[in-house]
């Protein structure tokens, strides 16, 4: 079962892997971002980030200060047509009607092409949106073709796209998992994991889905200490981290009950159940 991770944790079903994709945290100032970012001597290395939160417009700015794509004129109408056909797929796709959500993507795509080119930034992150519908969709040929698509441009493009890298290479190593293809998922899930934590920290909730995504292969491969060690890792970050969320540990907990009673370690996950009902009493209360 797939789960969009829009850098905060959401309710997910127990051992339900985590698909990622970019936006702002909840609790980020973007206008004070903004403000901060125009102060940079470097502009294209920030250009990812806004394409990954989907503002075109604005990586465009960013990306090309002398640009031709001003405030107003038929270039900047344009731009924010492509916009607005991306937020309007990405309500449709938050509500579940994808089918919706494509063509309104694949419009914004075409408009992003002829106005920017094909290799801009905010080309590969309009392609990685519409991986994400086609991935959701089961089309994983399609899905595939298009992340790595995305990664190209990305790679290849001025600056440092590091996020909507790794981002990419989660969602394409999910998409592995599903088919079977473990050797590769592994290799995209341990190339994008350093990445998150050198960009967010190794405490970001982002970082975090990282090693669980991580970790959730390894169980399934009965690779049972590497598994261990993730689960424990994101435990001990989550526990040092100032008024941490209970249930968050709590899903932790769980996770690492089920590795330990599918691998005969019945007095650990005993132990582990009941620091679980601990918990719980503490945050909900008994």
């Amino acid at each position: 079962m797939f789960l969009c991770l829009p850098y905060t944790w959401v309710g997910r079903a127990a051992g339900a892997a985590i698909l990622i994709t970019a936006a702002l945290p909840q609790t980020c100032d973007a206008a004070a971002t903004d403000r901060r970012l125009t102060q940079i001597s470097d502009p294209n290395r920030h250009c990812t980030r806004f394409c990954s939160e989907r503002r075109y417009e604005r990586a465009h700015a960013v990306s090309n200060p002398e640009g031709t794509v001003g405030g107003e004129g038929p270039e900047a109408d344009t731009l924010a047509e492509a916009r607005a056909l991306n937020n309007r797929a990405l309500q449709y796709q938050n509500q579940g009607r994808l089918a919706e959500a494509e063509p309104l993507l694949q419009q914004s795509l075409a408009i992003l092409r002829k106005l920017v080119g094909p290799d801009h930034p905010a080309v590969g992150a309009s392609l990685s949106n519409l991986a994400f519908i086609y991935q959701s969709e089961g089309r994983l040929s399609d899905a595939e073709e298009m992340y790595k698509r995305s990664v190209q441009i990305l790679e290849r493009a001025h600056g440092s796209h590091e996020l909507a890298i790794a981002l990419d290479f989660n969602n394409l190593a999910m998409l592995y998992v599903k088919e079977g293809r473990n050797g590769e998922a592994e290799t995209l899930f341990k190339r994008s994991l350093p990445m998150f934590e050198t960009v967010l920290g190794p405490e970001h909730p982002v970082s975090a889905a990282s090693r669980f995504n991580l970790a959730l292969l390894y169980d399934k491969l009965d690779r049972f200490a590497e598994a261990e060690a993730l689960y424990q890792q994101n435990l001990l970050i989550l526990e040092q981290t100032p008024n941490f969320d209970g249930s968050a540990i709590v899903k932790i907990l769980a996770d690492l009950e089920k590795l330990y009673r599918k691998h005969g370690r019945t007095a650990e996950a005993n132990a582990l159940s009941a620091r679980i009902h601990s918990v719980k009493e503490k945050t909900n209360g008994p």
